[in-house]
């Protein structure tokens, strides 16, 4: 029993981290002086393809984006963008710092996102996920996008993605 109540301890102790980590986040519009922790983000969340410095300052200055970002403190730890589109949103991009990943930075952003804009009479929100990353489609499974359809050869690489549809209520 002492194995099992160990493990159960542990998973509480990491549910109870897992809380007080979300307690100590803040979500804000992102602004031009959060460029270059945003690219840090960017950088180490798609190293194979992040969006180049000039795409990402457009974003921050396009009055249809809706930039957020995360922060604990003073620093930024995670950030997510989406564009305003007729009558739906398209989630451009999510990223959390990997050391924070699975403290639900990921969730409180969308759920901001998701309260945003039904404030603002959007109802759907849509996106592009690479195929082969189970852990963000699982996230996304999980916060109730529900996958469309593969998009073959989306990606500069070749690579597919799946695209995933949310129904904001």
């Amino acid at each position: 029993m002492g194995t099992l109540g160990s493990h159960y301890l542990t998973f509480v102790d990491a549910r109870e981290s897992e809380k007080e980590l979300a307690r100590n986040l803040q979500i804000r519009a992102a602004n031009l002086n959060d460029l270059t922790e945003i690219r840090e983000i960017e950088e180490a969340s798609f190293s194979s393809d992040p969006y180049p410095e000039f795409l990402i300052r457009r974003l921050l200055n396009d009055k249809k984006s809706l930039f957020l970002v995360a922060t604990r403190g003073n620093e930024i730890v995670g950030y997510l963008v989406s564009r305003m589109e007729v009558g739906t949103a398209h989630l451009i991009s999510l990223a959390v710092q990997p050391r924070e990943r699975r403290s639900g930075t990921a969730t409180q952003l969308v759920d901001k996102l998701s309260a945003a804009l039904r404030k603002s009479g959007v109802r759907e929100i849509r996106l592009e996920v690479r195929l082969d990353n189970k852990g963000a489609i699982e996230l996304y499974a999980r916060l109730s996008f529900r996958e469309e359809r593969v998009l073959p050869q989306y990606y500069s690489d070749g690579s597919p993605a799946l695209l995933m549809r949310k129904v904001i209520e």
